[in-house]
């Protein structure tokens, strides 16, 4: 692909997270949301590999944190979609092609890890940047886990492999 539909791609996927994730979260209970911005982080990961989705991800979250938040930015999230796009990026961005019951294995694994991952070095930034106790913030991170691995998994993955006949003319 060359460079400048590659940064184009990149910054519609950025654009797109945004938008999906500002505007379009669906509420599930108190202060836990779906967030769909994880739609175009997966797509980023299928298709662009880890810098790229590492890179969509963390700015998407960094322009709705400037926009949107009443707190400022969000440096934990931003952590957090950084290693979730960068991990997903650099499993399936070279498996799309596989057959599909090693594919769902290798992203179902890589999802829930990631997220796992992105999700415990979140609430260790927000613990310390605003002193919150863990045993107030680690409920919150355990849901946040699951509902943003089910969202990649059963929307993200599942949208990304069915667009890759129009993708495929981009790539």
């Amino acid at each position: 692909m060359k460079k400048t539909r590659k940064i184009t791609v990149i910054g519609m996927l950025t654009a797109l997270y945004f938008v999906l994730s500002a505007l379009l979260k669906i509420p599930v209970a108190g202060n836990i949301k779906l967030d769909l911005g994880y739609i175009a982080l997966a797509v980023g990961a299928v298709y662009l590999g880890a810098f790229p989705a590492a890179f969509i991800g963390a700015c998407g979250v960094l322009i709705e944190s400037m926009l949107m938040s009443q707190r400022g930015i969000a440096f934990g999230w931003i952590a957090m979609n950084a290693i979730v796009g960068f991990a997903c990026g650099r499993v399936l961005v070279s498996t799309p092609y596989t057959p599909p019951a090693r594919f769902w294995l290798k992203a179902a694994a890589v999802v829930i890890l990631s997220m796992l991952a992105g999700v415990a070095v979140k609430t260790v930034i927000d613990c310390v940047l605003y002193g919150l106790a863990p045993a107030v913030k680690i409920p919150t991170a355990l849901v946040a886990w699951i509902l943003d691995s089910f969202v990649m998994l059963v929307l993200g993955i599942p949208i990304s492999l069915a667009l890759k006949k129009r993708l495929k003319k981009l790539f």
